[in-house]
């Protein structure tokens, strides 16, 4: 809805000066962990008879009333009458209200308890749609079926629909970015099995082309463990330099992976990027010291007579 606000100039249409308008009643706030910033929930004081209240959020704060004390500011309620207006009373934090991914928008809560047909948003707030919220400890099927009851003994043609958990809602809402990060996260299990498949090819493929040079080391004295680390060492060099190109571009794409995924994605996540890194290394040394083992067990006598 377009806010128009008391004591206040009215925006011109191309502003695009609107507000989510919701009605509300002071115990939803409390149900949801919604944080009260400024000033106070609805009341049971608050009735039908007395001046129409209302609650904002901070992003609506933060867009129309950013330099002044958004307590006592009023809200266009009617076009006309003695309920032309709402009284703004509570500041309450931003949170998402269709998908985790939205960025905050201004929203204006009015007391549903005290919103009358005679109100021009009557029919569209407080009598067409309505989302009820319940915190327990019961079962989520035990709540469902004492909520329908409940609801069939106070309107028995009601509709109830969409009972769901809030764990539910939230993974709905995650839909796109979980698959997002899955299937990341499966090309990424690719990717290391195929990193894995090549360091251990590419480093049995230079142990057998050095073959008879480690049979004439071994037959000259050479140790078993100089052996195994002569061939772990280049390994070694070669996975230093891949880890160090792979932790400049995880630092450097992780904003990009962040912003696609969506809401709350961390971009720079010390620990998973230590833990990524650590497995990717010792992956990549179990592939390196398989070779590195055949190499330092080869017989003299039988490299010697390798062709």
């Amino acid at each position: 809805m377009a806010v128009e606000l008391a004591h206040h100039p009215k925006p011109p249409q191309s502003a695009h000066a609107d507000a989510q308008a919701r009605a509300s009643t002071g115990d939803y706030f409390r149900t949801m962990g919604i944080r009260l910033l400024r000033g106070r929930f609805f009341a049971s004081t608050d009735t039908p008879s007395g001046p129409p209240m209302a609650i904002v959020n901070g992003a609506f704060v933060r867009r129309f009333l950013p330099n002044e004390d958004p307590i006592g500011q009023q809200l266009r309620l009617n076009d006309t009458g003695e309920r032309q207006w709402s009284t703004i009373i509570g500041v309450v934090d931003d949170s998402p209200q269709k998908t985790l991914g939205q960025p905050p928008l201004p929203e204006i809560h009015y007391n549903l308890a005290q919103l009358l047909p005679q109100d021009e948003l009557y029919s569209i707030l407080g009598n067409f749609y309505m989302n009820v919220a319940i915190r327990s400890p019961l079962p989520e099927g035990t709540v469902a079926r004492d909520l329908r009851r409940a609801v069939h003994q106070l309107q028995p043609d009601a509709s109830l629909n969409g009972v769901q958990n809030m764990q539910q809602v939230l993974e709905d809402s995650l839909g796109n970015q979980v698959l997002a990060a899955r299937l990341l996260g499966l090309f990424a299990l690719c990717g290391l099995v195929i990193a894995v498949a090549g360091i251990y090819g590419l480093l049995a493929y230079s142990v057998g082309q050095r073959t008879r040079e480690l049979g004439i080391r071994l037959a000259l004295g050479a140790q078993r463990e100089a052996i195994l680390w002569l061939v772990l060492r280049h390994a070694l060099v070669l996975l230093g330099i891949g880890v160090s190109l792979g932790a400049v571009l995880l630092a450097g794409s992780g904003k990009i992976v962040a912003s696609w995924l969506g809401y709350r994605f961390s971009a720079y996540d010390v620990l998973a990027s230590l833990g990524v890194t650590l497995l990717l290394a010792l992956c990549g040394l179990a592939a390196s010291y398989l070779p590195a083992s055949r190499a330092a067990h080869i017989e003299p006598v039988v490299a010697l007579r390798t062709e």
